[in-house]
């Protein structure tokens, strides 16, 4: 919780970037309820954590025509990536139908807070469980959406929707952490 422009997202960036030094291979980043701050969130993250341009992504015939920005011209990050500044996930868009979540290549998602949509985030890595039923990855959720709170604000039986699918979503690694 903090302020506007008080560095929450600088922090979280911070917090992801340990997460993916210490093996965490799934990210969900819930940015905003309207497609303006998903966006928003989704440029900021494409500078200071991926590295590239997602536009470039989004039109790239390959990997030439992919634009390196902030960090991504000093480094090379070498991601999945689910979603763009133009386009939240949509399945029917993802290249070549599914990415195959590994545990060498990290997969992010920036999505508006919207249950139908996590739900279809959590149907995608959900079809790419093992025997078990869970994900063997370490998935993190990021919930950076200040204006719609998570909190449960329904009963203990009887969640909101957003917070019943947040919790679905966490449930589909064998090991989850929310943020």
């Amino acid at each position: 919780m903090g302020e506007v422009q008080s560095g929450k997202t600088a922090t979280y960036l911070g917090i992801l970037n340990k997460a993916l030094d210490y093996g965490y291979r799934v990210i969900v980043v819930i940015g905003g309820h309207t497609e303006d701050l998903r966006k928003q969130t989704q440029a900021r993250f494409d500078t200071d954590l991926l590295g590239i341009d997602s536009e470039t992504w989004d039109s790239a015939i390959n990997n030439v025509a992919i634009r390196r920005v902030g960090v991504g011209e000093t480094l090379g990050l070498s991601i999945n990536l689910m979603t763009t500044v133009m386009h939240d996930f949509i399945r029917t868009r993802v290249r070549g139908g599914i990415t195959v979540l590994t545990n060498e290549t990290p997969t992010v998602f920036i999505i508006k807070k919207n249950a139908k949509l996590i739900e279809n985030v959590k149907d995608y890595i959900k079809g790419q469980a093992g025997l078990g039923g869970k994900l063997d990855l370490p998935l993190i959720v990021i919930d950076d959406e200040s204006d719609w709170g998570t909190p449960n604000t329904g009963g203990d039986t009887d969640p909101t929707s957003v917070n019943l699918a947040i919790r679905k979503l966490l449930a589909v690694s064998s090991r989850s952490s929310y943020l």
